[in-house]
């Protein structure tokens, strides 16, 4: 039996939750079920736990409440192994074996330490990775996009692919310690950030949206604290960092781009890949920025994946730099008035260019975006 229309009838059998008799449990445990029983990723748990338990709640819960439930489920531990509703046992080193659990590669994995993690690029191999015919134009992307992207505005973006409460940093200057902090909310809240320890922040009376060099942020969730970075100044005094990966709460986004690849061509090959892809968008120049959510538990579970797949990706045009946990993205949303080219000068375009956003889905499945179907009509750009 396919294993959603299993879990379709397991969640039938349970029990619903009812206000006044431990719903909050009863819910928590059907979450419980879809994402360690079953091994489902959010987005699937979160739609399954929406048509088939929620109808038989009293009162019905919210949207947002079952996919807090969701999360609450995903950050759970459990004495019982992944999978153990689809018939997993535990591994021989007793952890648990996890179709979804970056931090153990598989048998068959080739060892990371037995392939170089930086290949170069091959344009050949991405040709051949080319799907004939399809043409992703950004009418096509927008039409796929569970938001609409010519709807979500920057501060928008940041308030969809990160939780109320979590915080991230945002740069209009790449080598700098970042200009604004942002906390998730609706909407929002944003505020100046000094640019060294023991300077308290205060509140922008408005969301950023025009930058000299367009706008960076980091895309996993932050601490907002400073931290050693590894390096003493002239004195021997450490280094303080606020983008450092001791100031990463959780390693939840893997960043893709290219600066090689042709856009068609890149974007094609994105598009093909089944990966949980959360966002889209240009940088205000050449290149596409893909945001994956991996969700990944620890650094290391995060390395662990990194270096799977950094070999192959890096060979069809990824820049194998860009694939860290630490690392800068264009903001969508943020006009961009020039660059700084190879010699280090300034370069002022003729007309600014926006960081535009192509695609957002804060709850991606592990499906190619180009079998996703069409939700609008959108005249061709």
């Amino acid at each position: 039996m396919d294993l959603v229309e299993r879990a379709r009838k397991y969640l039938a059998m349970m029990e619903p939750s009812v206000s006044g008799s431990e719903g909050h449990n009863k819910c928590y445990g059907a979450a419980c079920a879809l994402v360690h029983g079953f091994d489902f990723d959010d987005a699937l748990a979160l739609r399954l736990l929406a048509e088939e338990f929620n109808p038989r709640c009293s009162p019905p819960w919210s949207d947002h409440e079952l996919r807090h439930k969701v999360l609450q489920a995903r950050k759970a531990t459990s004495d019982k192994p992944v999978g153990y509703l689809i018939g997993r046992q535990k591994s021989e080193n007793g952890g648990a074996s996890n179709g979804r659990n970056y931090s153990t590669p598989p048998q068959s994995a080739v060892e990371p330490d037995r392939i170089k993690k930086r290949q170069e690029y091959v344009p050949s191999a991405l040709q051949k990775m080319m799907c004939r015919g399809f043409t992703p134009t950004l009418s096509w992307l927008a039409e796929r996009s569970p938001w609409d992207p010519r709807r979500v505005t920057a501060q928008g973006f940041l308030d969809a692919i990160f939780q109320p409460g979590e915080k991230t940093v945002i740069f209009f200057k790449f080598a700098s310690q970042g200009q604004f902090g942002h906390i998730a909310g609706k909407p929002g809240k944003t505020y100046y950030v000094a640019d060294r320890p023991g300077l308290r922040p205060s509140i922008a009376e408005e969301f950023p949206d025009h930058g000299r060099e367009g706008a960076w942020f980091l895309p996993c969730p932050l601490d907002g604290k400073w931290h050693p970075n590894g390096k003493v100044d002239e004195a021997g005094n450490p280094v303080l960092s606020r983008r450092t990966g001791a100031s990463i709460v959780e390693y939840r986004h893997m960043l893709l781009e290219s600066d090689d690849a042709p856009e068609e061509e890149w974007l094609n090959l994105i598009c093909q890949l089944s990966l949980p892809i959360t966002a889209l968008y240009t940088s205000g120049g050449r290149s596409i920025h893909a945001l994956i959510k991996i969700d990944a538990a620890s650094k290391s579970a995060f390395d662990a994946f990194r270096d799977r797949v950094s070999p192959i990706l890096s060979t069809l045009g990824a820049d194998p730099a860009a694939i860290s946990g630490v690392r800068l993205t264009r903001l969508p949303g943020i006009l961009r008035d020039g660059t700084i080219d190879k010699d280090g000068r300034y370069q002022k375009f003729t007309e600014p260019r926006l960081q535009r956003l192509l695609y957002l889905n804060p709850m991606p499945e592990v499906a190619p975006i180009k079998l996703m179907p069409r939700l609008r009509q959108i005249s061709a750009e």
